[in-house]
């Protein structure tokens, strides 16, 4: 990955579980990979000491869905009705643009598909990404 460097300094592992047979999704790979790195670097930013970012990819009634897991302190109940729209930062320490979420959420509505948290918590936040899959 593009970012591998910035899991490393940052002390995060990356676990991975994809299924065995192809998931095929018709879509912009640099956008889409633009979208990923982005929910990625927050995942990082979210575990200043480190920790575990997870990706799973499966497919669900002809959707592709990639989980992001990662082992922060979540986003507060207050943050949540916000986050996708631009300019909305929650990172006031280390001066968050606001846009890094609405760009995934356009990237993915321009290819038909969604991100949502799908569960936030003290213990880390899972995003879902989903796009239409090829049949």
């Amino acid at each position: 990955l593009i970012i591998n460097h910035h899991f490393e300094i940052h002390k995060v592992k990356v676990v991975t579980s994809f299924p065995p047979e192809p998931v095929i999704v018709n879509c912009d790979r640099q956008r889409i990979e633009q979208a990923l790195v982005s929910v990625f670097i927050n995942g990082i930013e979210a575990m200043p000491e480190g920790g575990v970012l997870t990706v799973t990819l499966s497919s669900e009634r002809m959707s592709c869905i990639i989980r992001i897991a990662d082992q922060g302190k979540g986003i507060q109940e207050k943050d949540l009705p916000n986050i996708f729209e631009p300019f909305y930062t929650t990172k006031k320490s280390i001066k968050g643009t606001g846009l890094g979420l609405a760009v995934v959420y356009g990237i993915l509505q321009q290819h038909k598909g969604s991100v949502s948290v799908e569960e936030t918590s003290d213990k880390g936040t899972i995003f879902r990404i989903e796009l239409p899959q090829i049949s």
